[in-house]
């Protein structure tokens, strides 16, 4: 037995629609409040950390909204927890 929390182990993602939507929101959200930090009020590590959070943030969102892969490529649920290698 592996180390680690497991009350997750066996349970997959909400990958309907909806599912990926709500995901989408979430990250505008939380892009949202990530952008609303007073840059005067970071040291440069928490800038840094800011700076690399947006760009983690589009990155997803690149993925979800423009590219549209949960719909165009079926890879994208290899790599979002339905490895059956695990």
């Amino acid at each position: 037995m592996q180390q680690g929390s497991h009350e997750y182990d066996g349970r997959l993602p909400d990958w309907s629609a909806g599912g990926i939507q709500a995901d989408v929101q979430w990250l505008h959200v939380h892009r949202t409040q990530t952008e609303m930090f007073d840059q005067n009020s970071l040291n440069a590590s928490e800038r840094f950390e800011q700076r690399y959070l947006l760009s983690r943030i589009d990155t997803d969102l690149f993925w979800l909204e423009r590219a549209q892969l949960p719909f165009t490529n079926p890879a994208f649920y290899l790599n979002s927890g339905l490895d059956p290698g695990v």
